[in-house]
């Protein structure tokens, strides 16, 4: 654990026992209030931390560093106060510079209340060499064709639709009926998705949106799921952070050659 960590814990003994004071000997309502808020609070923050910690040991097994909030956010992040990044995990993956970062969309959009949380992967390097482009990939069939959310998540991976026609996949595959290709270069970036890379991306991605441009491949996933025990979709377990890069790095092969 690390040092501050350490220094930490004096502070946060003193606070547990002033709000358990404060909850059950204080008289006064105010400090009683008082007590239950610094005990949330401090719930709260160690929850933080002790999840910090466990991360920053499994990045460390594998040669990874992990960061809490860092900045400057990572390249692909998005850079306004609406959004919150946490977690930035950043290294090489079978020699392959990646960052992987948790980011929430705070703000509310339409009847939309409760925050958005992505499980987002970048990969950067010389050898991408790919057009701007745009793939957003839906759960199902049926959302795909009643067009959800298209919008939101194309502004989420930081493309307008606008910026390029929408173009159809390889004809006959599975992802050709719930994913949607634009943005300027789609037209270009169209010969990528051959059959067998459809093929490949139908079975490693399920609500996503990838993008990609000249040295950087992007892959935001949104939670399929608000069970905790459903993790399609979601941000790794500190002891799932292999297998997730794992499926990332094939995403990566599928489109970079």
């Amino acid at each position: 654990m690390a040092t501050w960590h350490i220094l930490l814990l004096p502070l946060v003994i003193a606070l547990v026992v002033f709000a358990c004071w404060s909850i059950f000997y204080a008289d006064s309502n105010v400090l009683s209030g008082i007590g239950w808020l610094t005990l949330a609070l401090v719930g709260c923050g160690s929850y933080l931390i002790g999840s910090f910690a466990f991360y920053s040991a499994a990045c460390r097994k594998l040669g990874c560093t992990c960061e809490l909030n860092p900045l400057p956010a990572p390249r692909s992040a998005h850079q306004d106060a609406s959004y919150l990044v946490q977690f930035v995990i950043s290294g090489t993956f079978h020699s392959r510079p990646f960052t992987l970062y948790r980011e929430i969309e705070r703000s509310s959009r339409g009847f939309q209340s409760n925050p958005v949380a992505y499980a987002v992967v970048e990969w950067t390097g010389s050898e991408i060499h790919l057009p701007v482009f745009t793939l957003r990939v839906f759960a199902s069939t049926a959302s795909s064709l009643q067009n959800r959310i298209v919008e939101p998540m194309l502004r989420a991976a930081g493309r307008d639709s606008a910026g390029g026609s929408v173009i159809e996949l390889e004809p006959g595959t599975n992802l050709s009926t719930r994913a949607r290709l634009s943005g300027p270069g789609a037209q270009t970036a169209r010969s990528l998705f051959t059959r067998t890379a459809c093929d490949e991306l139908d079975a490693l991605v399920s609500d996503a949106t990838i993008s990609g441009e000249p040295g950087l491949l992007v892959t935001r996933e949104v939670s399929a799921s608000s069970m905790p025990w459903d993790r399609k979709g979601k941000f790794p377990l500190p002891w799932q952070l292999e297998d997730y890069l794992e499926r990332a790095e094939r995403i990566r092969r599928a489109l970079v050659f």
